[in-house]
């Protein structure tokens, strides 16, 4: 016998020894169960909005995800955007500050000759 079984069982034989009480003890037993109803808290699934405000919160609930997503996604992508051009000035700024505390004459920069052989012995 599982609970249910048992529970139902229980109130057959309350239901049945209940019409043997005189009518006051009934009384007295139906304001108890009424008072311990009472004392219950009652279950409160969620807050809602009622009338118009539900309505456009239910609408809502259908965009909002999906806005939200695109927006997360475009702010990660624009701070990747961010982040790759700062490790690329970075860079650069290697680049620049060597160049310019090396004892070479300028006109050496100028060579393409020079500069080719910059990119392939920085490539390689």
């Amino acid at each position: 016998m599982n609970e249910q079984e048992f529970a139902l069982w229980i109130k057959q034989e309350l239901d049945l020894g209940s019409h043997q009480l005189s009518p006051a003890v009934q009384r007295r037993l139906q304001s108890a169960r009424r008072r311990a109803l009472d004392r219950q808290p009652a279950r409160i699934r969620t807050l809602s909005l009622a009338g118009v405000g539900r309505l456009v919160e239910d609408h809502a609930r259908a965009w909002l995800a999906p806005a939200a997503t695109v927006i997360a996604l475009s702010l990660m992508f624009v701070a990747g955007s961010q982040l790759t051009a700062a490790q690329q000035a970075g860079e650069m700024e290697e680049i620049d500050s060597a160049l310019l505390s090396d004892d070479l004459p300028i006109d050496a920069y100028l060579d393409r000759g020079f500069v080719k052989w910059l990119k392939r012995d920085s490539s390689g």
